[in-house]
């Protein structure tokens, strides 16, 4: 279905480094939401604060944070939307 080139971007103590940062950054959010009462924010503030956050690292022009990878896997997304 989908040809993964990802071996020549990344390896995979890369991938695992980068899965983790995004898990610990989920779960800081997702504990930011569940306490949200108790810090005075609004709570579906953190689901938007964490789009966006993903959102800027995924767009980020600039080379640095695995670019190549980024920019393999927005092809890859692109690709798929306009060329089915």
């Amino acid at each position: 279905m989908f040809y993964f080139v990802i071996i020549s971007l990344i390896d995979c103590a890369c991938a695992m480094q980068v899965a983790g940062f995004f898990g610990v950054v989920w779960c800081v959010n997702l504990s930011v939401y569940v306490f949200s009462d108790v810090l005075n924010i609004p709570p579906y503030s953190c689901p938007l604060s964490l789009i966006a956050f993903m959102l800027v690292y995924l767009f980020n022009p600039f080379r640095v944070l695995h670019y190549r990878a980024r920019r393999w896997l927005l092809r890859l997304m692109v690709g798929d939307c306009f060329f089915m």
